[in-house]
């Protein structure tokens, strides 16, 4: 008899810096996101579980299986961090926060703003997480404080370096989302918010990660709770 094969993440395979969990609830959003219409070539990872000074932006393109097309330094909100030790703690999506918010964005239309290179406007489209920010102006803009190791502070904004938006602009950044990953902040019911990821999610086995038994209850309990949605 030919043994069952292990559980395969698509994305945990492209980017095994995340952990099995971060990587988990980034292949239920995309799938939840393509299940609502979304058209996804490409698909960018914030995992703002790590210290802003490790590369925690992670650019795949996904017209095809997943692959790696680079990685790169991202700042978070300072209200995310307001002791200042490069770790994001606390998450909003109020205006005037100044603090970075967690789940799914449509990256937009670029404008020329006061940052160097194009900047590209983002629509939240994870209620009661992201959902203000255009109200709030939450855009992905370069900065000169985002450098190699050494990352301050935004208001808000998934700021990156100007390598990177040079990078986009020669992407073409239609048809990317952006999925910003915390650890323990409610994303696990949200990620899997459509039939298919609570297909794909229920593959993974809870004896070997001690964190699926709340994972499963939060599909049976939190399911119909959430659900992405598309801003016109």
């Amino acid at each position: 008899m030919i043994p069952d094969l292990p559980p395969h993440n698509p994305i945990h395979d492209a980017v095994p810096q995340l952990s099995e969990r971060a990587a988990l609830r980034a292949q239920s959003a995309l799938l939840c996101a393509r299940a609502s219409g979304q058209k996804v070539a490409r698909f960018v990872i914030f995992d703002a579980s790590r210290n802003a000074s490790e590369r925690r932006l992670f650019v795949l393109d996904v017209s095809q299986a997943p692959r790696l097309l680079f990685s790169d330094w991202v700042a978070h909100g300072a209200g995310s961090d307001q002791d200042r030790d490069g770790r994001a703690e606390r998450f909003s999506n109020a205006p005037n926060s100044n603090a970075t918010s967690l789940g799914m964005y449509r990256v937009s239309e670029r404008y020329q703003g006061k940052h160097p290179g194009w900047s590209y406007r983002l629509d939240g489209l994870t209620p009661g997480f992201n959902d203000h920010a255009r109200e709030r102006a939450v855009v992905i803009h370069s900065s000169s404080y985002v450098n190699a190791g050494h990352v301050g502070r935004s208001w808000g904004c998934p700021a990156v370096r100007p390598e990177v938006i040079q990078r986009f602009d020669k992407l073409g950044m239609g048809e990317t989302m952006l999925w910003i990953d915390a650890e323990g902040q409610g994303l696990d019911a949200v990620a899997v918010s459509c039939p298919a990821a609570q297909v794909f999610a229920a593959q993974f086995n809870p004896v070997e990660d001690p964190f699926a038994p709340r994972f499963a209850m939060s599909i049976a309990n939190n399911a119909d709770t959430y659900s992405l949605t598309c801003q016109a």
